[in-house]
């Protein structure tokens, strides 16, 4: 085979050429196919793009989220040791004012992010408590941990103009007086 050749490529002036391996036209559907047999066998996902463009903007995407991973993964840790009956982040925030405007607001908002909370427990709370710190001073007052998560159960919450009241409960006051009591060293869950 190899004198044969090397004949061939004396006998012509020219170069040898390669073949050229014609491209293959691919079928969407069989691609798809192709594609969704790689997903269930490897675990893999994939994504279509028809330009540059889009290509562009999907790495740029991706990136941005691999680079976010670890503050993400960060903030889903620090949130769940700190599991301890609020709700979390809120983009709501209360404005306050050079002349203290907005504490009230902010109050209720607090109170509000509790579990089993609402603007009117909020508002109930605050018509007997006014600032978190005569909520404190009154925590402070009980004797024995069990009045303190008993403290706020029994205030009667308003449902509204003309509607009959309800008790807030003892859940809700437990929770409260974890926050209002704890000690410092000891966490919150």
């Amino acid at each position: 085979k190899f004198h044969k050749a090397k004949q061939r490529q004396n006998s012509s002036s020219s170069p040898p050429q390669r073949k050229r391996k014609s491209n293959y036209e691919i079928i969407p559907d069989q691609l798809e196919m192709e594609l969704i047999a790689l997903q269930i066998k490897f675990g893999i996902s994939h994504k279509i793009l028809n330009s540059a463009q889009e290509t562009a903007f999907f790495l740029q995407v991706i990136t941005k989220s691999v680079a976010e991973m670890p503050f993400k993964l960060e903030k889903e840790k620090v949130e769940m040791e700190r599991n301890w009956y609020a709700k979390g982040d809120s983009k709501k925030c209360v404005r306050i004012d050079k002349d203290f405007n907005g504490l009230r607001q902010l109050w209720l908002q607090q109170l509000s992010q509790f579990n089993l909370s609402s603007l009117d427990i909020a508002k109930s709370i605050a018509e007997l408590y006014p600032t978190p710190l005569i909520l404190y001073h009154a925590y402070r007052q009980c004797s024995s941990s069990k009045e303190k998560e008993t403290m706020l159960q029994d205030i009667v919450v308003k449902r509204g103009p003309g509607g009959g009241g309800r008790r807030l409960g003892p859940e809700l006051s437990r929770k409260i007086s974890i926050l209002f009591c704890q000690d410092e060293d000891i966490p919150l869950d």
